[in-house]
């Protein structure tokens, strides 16, 4: 059985030969999954200084065979990599060279003698689980890591198909799930196994889904995904990644509001939100709403006012609404700040409201119906999937999207 969590936590020692310019030497090789690299280091002839130097395209590190316990990984070469770090010691005679190399591309893959079962393994989770899904098909298992409050998740599934997507499928259940991106670390696929070397960021996780209930939502979440088109797919990759990247991340309140512009706009279809009445029936929030989010947006973006000033000053615009649209007691904006006036003590209420709305937003479309937690006051609700807007025609053309 392949151990992840020691694969994770400790060193791989290994051989290969490294090429560079029709020379090749026999090399050590180290792979250290938990900082994300690979190190080679050898000795060479103090006179050969120079071609060591020569850091060119023409380097290969080829016939390479890492250690795992009883498994040996294997590569025929790497071709394509960036040095990242030189370091040289001389003894007069000889010199002990250390090199640090990044892939261009972050996921590299090796061949495995024993693999076991089909699985993908993540590290920064903050549920603990284990919980099985798709009928049985998938398994999620969390470990816990040492004494820290991030664990592991070990994701075992069996009869999928394309098992590429499936892990994009699955990184996104977890990461609007908790609230925070995990680190992808490996996956393993009958005998290989592709080992990303990107380093991720701490995050602090924000929970959307009860852990109680990932199964259930990651059932909603893999019907879902099976139901988009490529490109729909890319879209809501890069809407949930942006969004969660700006719930998650330790920056003021104001670079999270203009980060979290980006999922809305990806959505809106139209040159910077300037139709409220159609921001409105995309979101299914109140055309005040919409209003106040479209001239947020733009206060913040184009005229440089503090975060205090944009909120009222945006509060001011969408006041010029129709009377109607302004006393609409479905406003979640007005109800995080019911004056319409921002100050010190009440400003990032509008944060929270905007994830409340997108949150929602992304539950209808996953037709997640369960408990989920409110972004304005963190406690646990039942999605209802409601709809807000009575109008039938536009009703259809909602489903239509």
């Amino acid at each position: 059985m392949f151990d992840g969590s020691e694969f994770f936590l400790k060193e791989h020692n290994g051989k290969a030969i490294l090429n560079f310019s029709q020379k090749k030497i026999e090399i050590n090789l180290t792979l250290d999954i938990k900082e994300k690299k690979i190190i080679a280091d050898y000795t060479q002839d103090r006179q050969k200084i120079s071609q060591c130097q020569n850091v060119s395209p023409n380097f290969k590190i080829e016939n390479i065979e890492i250690n795992f316990n009883s498994i040996i990984l294997k590569k025929q070469s790497i071709d394509n990599f960036f040095i990242s770090d030189y370091k040289l010691s001389d003894n007069g005679i000889n010199q002990e060279i250390q090199i640090e190399i990044t892939p261009v591309l972050s996921e590299i893959n090796f061949s495995l003698e024993k693999s076991g079962s089909n699985h993908i393994f993540f590290n920064n989770i903050y549920m603990t689980l284990f919980q099985d899904s798709l009928d049985s098909k998938v398994i999620f298992k969390t470990l816990n890591i040492e004494k820290t409050k991030k664990k592991f998740m070990k994701t075992i599934y069996k009869d999928i198909h394309n098992e590429k997507d499936f892990k994009n499928c699955v990184y996104l259940a977890i990461t609007l799930a908790q609230g925070a991106q995990p680190d992808y670390v490996y996956h393993i696929i009958n005998n290989k196994i592709f080992i990303n070397l990107f380093k991720s960021d701490f995050d602090n996780p924000f929970f959307l889904i009860p852990e109680e209930n990932f199964s259930l939502f990651f059932d909603c979440f893999y019907e879902f995904w099976q139901g988009l088109e490529d490109n729909e797919k890319k879209l809501y990759e890069r809407a949930i990644n942006m969004f969660v990247y700006a719930k998650s991340k330790l920056i003021s309140i104001e670079s999270k509001l203009i980060l979290l512009f980006t999922p809305y706009e990806i959505f809106d279809e139209k040159p910077t939100m300037r139709d409220e009445k159609f921001f409105s029936k995309i979101f299914n929030i109140s055309r005040f709403d919409a209003k106040f989010i479209q001239e947020l947006r733009n206060i913040l973006v184009h005229k440089g006012e503090d975060i205090i000033t944009a909120i009222n000053l945006a509060f001011e615009e969408s006041k010029k609404l129709p009377k109607e649209e302004i006393i609409n007691n479905q406003s979640i904006i007005k109800k995080v700040i019911p004056d319409c006036k921002a100050n010190e003590f009440n400003f990032q209420n509008i944060f929270f409201a905007l994830l409340y709305i997108f949150d929602r937003f992304l539950l209808d479309k996953i037709k997640y119906n369960k408990d989920y937690y409110n972004a304005i006051n963190f406690s646990i609700e039942k999605n209802t999937n409601e709809i807000l807007i009575k109008d039938k025609e536009l009703l259809e053309e909602l489903k239509r999207r």
